[in-house]
This record gives C-alpha cells, sequence and structure tokens, in this order.
C-alpha cells in the first residue's frame, strides 16, 4: 500500500479502528487556533489552543483524531496539564455515554522524530450538531529545539483514523505560534572611585520584556510571594519565570550587594491587584577575591494580577550598591550577563531516562518554564568601573642625555600628612603605582613606562637617562593611582663627561585635573567634607591642585 510521508508519519502510534462507515455520515470540523507569541529559547512554552468545530449535522462515527506538531517535541501530555474540552452536549467530558477521551494507550501524547503527536479519540454513533466543538489546549512544546525562525510559525496538523470517521475542512494546519525574543537587555556602566568609598555611580541592569506576556508567575514565589489574583492556566507549570545575572571580575576588597525587590518599570511594585517585581532568589551580596571569580545572582518574577501585567511591556532596572571596599582594592572593571532562569536540567540517562537531549521523550519533572538561552550580551557588558582617585603631573621639558643634560624627577605621595588630628575628615592613606608617558619633540612615537608601588607617605625618585627615556626629550605625563601626588624635576649639564655640571634648574610639575572624576563627583580638598564643593556645580580645583 502506498502513502505519502507526511501521512505515514501521522499514522504513528496512533489506535486505528477498525470500523469502516460509509462518508455520507461524516461529520465535518473546521480546525481553527489561537496562536500565542512563544519565548524562542523556551523548552517549555505552552503553545496555542486548536478548536475543531462541527459545520455538519450527521451521525458521529466511531474513530480518532490525531493533532500533530511537526518539528514539535511536547514537554507535556494529558497527566501533566494538556487538557481537553468540548461544547456542552453530546461531546461530554470526560467520556460518558457520548463524548472525546484522551486515547487510552498509555500516554496519547507521542514524541515521534517528526514531531509531537496528541491522539484523541471520539466514541459512540450519535447525532452530531453544528457548532459543537472540540478543543485542545496547554501542549508544551520545547520551541528552542524548533527550526522556526523569530516571527516564524510553528504549525498544527490535524487528521482523522479512519479517513471515512471524520472530514477535516481544508486547510487542516493551523499556526498554534510564533517565536519571539523572551527579553532584552541594556547595561549601563556605573563608576566608583577608590577615594570616595561613600560614594559612587551605580551601575544600572535594565530587563525588558521582549513581548507582552513573556513573563509570567505560575506558583508562589521563594520568598512566598502568593500566585496573581488573576493568573494564566498552569498546563502543567510548577516554576515561574527568572533570570540569572553572571558578574564576573570583581575585586578583592569589594562587597557588592543587588537589592531584595525590583519593581516593574521603574515605579509600581507588586500588589494584590496588580504591579509585579523581581524578588531576590540568591546570591544578593558579593565579595571579590584575589582569583578570577564568576557569580550568578537570581531573580524571580511576581504580578499581582496577570491580566494586568501582561497588558503592558514590562521593564525591570537592578542597580546594585558598593556597600564595602577596602584600601587595598585595586581598579578594575565589573562585568555583567543575563539569562532567564532556571535552565534547561539534563536528567541522567538511566532505564527509565532515556539519553538527553536529543530525546523524543517527555521530560516528566522537569521545571516548567524552562530555558536554554544565550547570555546577554555576549561578550559580557561593563557593571561597574573602579577607578582610582589618581594624580596627574605634567613635566613640560625633560631631556635625557641630550647634548650633554640630563634630568632627574621625583614623585611624592603626600597622602600622609601632620592634618589628621585637627581636621574632621582626615586625609586617606593611598597607594598606588605611576604611569609615566613621554611624548617626544616632534611628534615622536610615546615612550612609556610604570613604577613600582609608592606607599603613602614615600618618594620615587629616578635619572631619566637610566631608564627608557635615555636619549628623550620633550614632555612627560604621570598618572599617578592616588591623590595628593606631587612632582618635582632637575635638569643639569655636563652628563656622562665626569665634570661637575655648571648648569642646573628645576621645577614643580604641574597637576593637571583628573579627567576620570566628573560630576555628580566632587573630591574635596584636605580635611574637607565631601560635600564642601557642591555650591560650586563643576569640579574646578577639585582634589589638589593648588589653583595651577
Amino acid at each position: 500500500m502506498m502513502c505519502t510521508m507526511k501521512r505515514c508519519v501521522a499514522l504513528l502510534g496512533l489506535f486505528v479502528l477498525a470500523a469502516v462507515v460509509p462518508a455520507a455520515a461524516q461529520v465535518t470540523y473546521s480546525p481553527t487556533s489561537v496562536p500565542t507569541f512563544v519565548i524562542n529559547s523556551g523548552d517549555s512554552e505552552v503553545l496555542g489552543s486548536v478548536r475543531l468545530t462541527a459545520t455538519t449535522t450527521n451521525t458521529i462515527i466511531p474513530g480518532s483524531i490525531q493533532f500533530y506538531f511537526p518539528g514539535v517535541a511536547c514537554d507535556n501530555d494529558e497527566t501533566s496539564g494538556i487538557t481537553l474540552a468540548s461544547s456542552t452536549g453530546i461531546y461530554a467530558v470526560p467520556g460518558g455515554t457520548a463524548g472525546v477521551t484522551f486515547q487510552a494507550h498509555g500516554s496519547a501524547v507521542v514524541n515521534l522524530v517528526g514531531g509531537c503527536t496528541v491522539n484523541i479519540t471520539i466514541a459512540n454513533a450519535v447525532a452530531g450538531v453544528v457548532g459543537n466543538y472540540i478543543q485542545l489546549d496547554g501542549v508544551r512544546g520545547r520551541v528552542e529545539q524548533v527550526n522556526v525562525p523569530i516571527g516564524g510559525n510553528i504549525n498544527c496538523a490535524v487528521f482523522a483514523f479512519p479517513s471515512t470517521s471524520s472530514l477535516i475542512t481544508p486547510p487542516s494546519t493551523v499556526v498554534v505560534a510564533n517565536p519571539q525574543i523572551g527579553f532584552t537587555v541594556a547595561i549601563t556602566e556605573g563608576t566608583q572611585l577608590l577615594c570616595l568609598p561613600e560614594e559612587s555611580v551605580d551601575g544600572d541592569i535594565k530587563i525588558q520584556e521582549g513581548f507582552n506576556s513573556a513573563f509570567v508567575q505560575n506558583v508562589v514565589t521563594a520568598a512566598g510571594t502568593p500566585i496573581p489574583t488573576v493568573h494564566r492556566p498552569l498546563f502543567g507549570a510548577n516554576g515561574n519565570t527568572g533570570f540569572r545575572i553572571l558578574v564576573t571580575n570583581v575585586p578583592a576588597g569589594l562587597v557588592y550587594t543587588f537589592p531584595s525587590v525590583v519593581c516593574g518599570n521603574e515605579l509600581e511594585c507588586r500588589t494584590s491587584t496588580g504591579g509585579d517585581q523581581l524578588e531576590l532568589v540568591s546570591g544578593g551580596v558579593i565579595t571579590g577575591s584575589a582569583t578570577p571569580n564568576a557569580f550568578t545572582v537570581v531573580y524571580e518574577y511576581a504580578c499581582g494580577n496577570q491580566s494586568t501585567c501582561d497588558t503592558t511591556l514590562e521593564s525591570f532596572d537592578i542597580s546594585p550598591d558598593v556597600t564595602s571596599i577596602a584600601s587595598t582594592t585595586l581598579p578594575s572593571t565589573i562585568f555583567a550577563q543575563v539569562e532567564f532562569n532556571p535552565r534547561e536540567s539534563v536528567p541522567p540517562p538511566g532505564p527509565t531516562v532515556p539519553p538527553y537531549p536529543g530525546s523524543d521523550e517527555i521530560i516528566t519533572g522537569a521545571s516548567s518554564p524552562r530555558f536554554s538561552d544565550n547570555p546577554q550580551p555576549t561578550p559580557a557588558a561593563p557593571l561597574l568601573l573602579i577607578a582610582p582617585c589618581t594624580t596627574n603631573l605634567l613635566f613640560p621639558w625633560i631631556v635625557s642625555n641630550v647634548a650633554q643634560f640630563d634630568t632627574g624627577i621625583a614623585i611624592a605621595n603626600t597622602s600622609v600628612d601632620p592634618f589628621s588630628a585637627i581636621v574632621a575628615n582626615p586625609t586617606p592613606p593611598e597607594h598606588g603605582t605611576c604611569t609615566i608617558t613621554g611624548f617626544p619633540k616632534g611628534e615622536g612615537t610615546p615612550i612609556a613606562l610604570t613604577t613600582g608601588d609608592i606607599s603613602a607617605g614615600d618618594t620615587y625618585t629616578a635619572v631619566l637617562s637610566t631608564t627608557v627615556f635615555n636619549g628623550f626629550a620633550g614632555y612627560i605625563i604621570a598618572r599617578c593611582n592616588f591623590q595628593y601626588g606631587h612632582g618635582f624635576a632637575f635638569i643639569t649639564n655636563n652628563y656622562a663627561t665626569g665634570m661637575p655640571p655648571t648648569v642646573g634648574q628645576g621645577y614643580i610639575a604641574l597637576v593637571i585635573p583628573d579627567p576620570v572624576i566628573a560630576p555628580p563627583f566632587e573630591v574635596p580638598s584636605r580635611g574637607a567634607a565631601p560635600d564642601v564643593l557642591s555650591a560650586l556645580g563643576d569640579n574646578t580645583n577639585t582634589g589638589e591642585e593648588l589653583s595651577q
């Protein structure tokens, strides 16, 4: 017997009734659907409903109907969420003297190589009436495995067995879902200055729905927030939409804290009648370490009224705070990425659990919803810049082993001073290296060296002809990773002649305002309160610039 591939696939696993009845007694059904948006990275997404509405009045012939979802692996069955409904009257559910039921051969839901099938039985030869319907709801599909592009169609095809039992009006294939991006994320970098541990510009992680209704609360949250007053049918759901924030490169000595609750759309938190929020589940306090590190912060979505929440495009701004920073913390940049939570689980193979992924079996007990998306953005985006309060010293003329002239320089870290006992805000001791960059006369190629760590109260000195600046003429800028640095240069002649110098000239290096310290940061001079310059409205002469 010849058959098409599509029909052969559709016949697999079906209970085919042997009775053959004349076609004149068929009831004709018109298939319709209510498509839904589904998250393209979801592994347990609810597909839209499919309804078969009778368009003729005839005697119902016992038989079976198959709903076939090509390319889709189903994630639930009739025992864990899929529902079957019908109009009142002859299509009573469940069964009865006349009715429509799931096929009773093990599970009515079977994952084949080509897709998922849901099989039902239509029983008893009673009169069908125009307008009666059969409706299938709650099929969860592993959309992440479907080869359908964003905005494409996931379909359901309907077949009757035997073909003489019911007639499906063409087209017998309907659209049940359209994959969409579940969320977008925008990360704004903040700044923490090491010299102002009490002040920072917070970084921000903005998570926004990819489409209305992408986020859902199905069950009580980990924090104990009850399900919404109006909520969606569960269809086997046992979890809520959540997010994992991946945080990397947190330096030693820094404690970074994420808020416990984040209100939706920057304004409204969850109430019994509406609003939404993200609730911290784990990882809210991050303590940096000296070794490479990665931290995970988990949030869970909660909504007061799911119907109300589904009408808006929800967004959440997560702004972690620096709650503690050590004097030894080094300059660095913290990075972040976001992905859906929970992640797809991978059960171990065994006698009752087939190999996964790639299995054609239904994975029972897995979290619904769950996801297999890639972290956004990739690569990770900067969330917080840990920046030193630097001193920038300009030495406007340097000659080193040029025409028998040489230059010596000294850079003093003066963050130790005698004022600590007499002012309200003592000068904090600081330390760090200085990067000295030379810009040669005649626009030559810049050269640079980095000093060792200069501790508070210490002074770095160097005769430049003994460094990489041998043979250099031009100006240099020293960028030091501490405040209150000051420099001095002294130029002499008769270098390498063995004769005493006959010319000598010294000068104090100019202090350049720090380009990193911009509003709203205002770095006070020694002993001044942090807000002493707030009336200035800018950063003129902030830090210690000696009015230069």
